[in-house]
């Protein structure tokens, strides 16, 4: 008996076909695909499959703020000195998608 796992509710998107399973295996299959249901479709009638766990699993994008304190005698509010910075920022960590500037109050120094 042959099936197929696919996406949705569409037989064409599918994950892969599956020839057998042995009694008690467990198998796992990767489809880098997207959808809302994961469907298993059994050519002819009366097929049954159990199914003792299906595992789905989303992509997952993390965000992530990182504080930074500047000792610096550069005026960080100068749209030049701040773009150096940045890409500096973003050569260490090239999976930085966005960096803001938020200054802080200024510091009053007694003499």
């Amino acid at each position: 008996m042959h099936f197929l796992i696919a996406v949705d509710t569409d037989p064409s998107a599918r994950c892969t076909v599956i020839s057998s399973i042995p009694a008690g295996a467990s198998v796992n299959y990767t489809c880098h695909m997207f959808g809302r249901y994961v469907n298993i479709f059994i050519p002819g009638p009366n097929h049954i499959v159990s199914l003792c766990e299906v595992e789905v699993y989303i992509p997952v994008t993390v965000r992530v703020f990182l504080k930074l304190k500047f000792n610096s005698s550069e005026d960080l509010s100068n749209p030049t000195i701040w773009d150096e910075v940045n890409q500096k920022i973003k050569s260490v960590q090239p999976s930085i998608s966005h960096v803001r500037l938020t200054m802080g109050p200024e510091m009053d120094t007694e003499n």
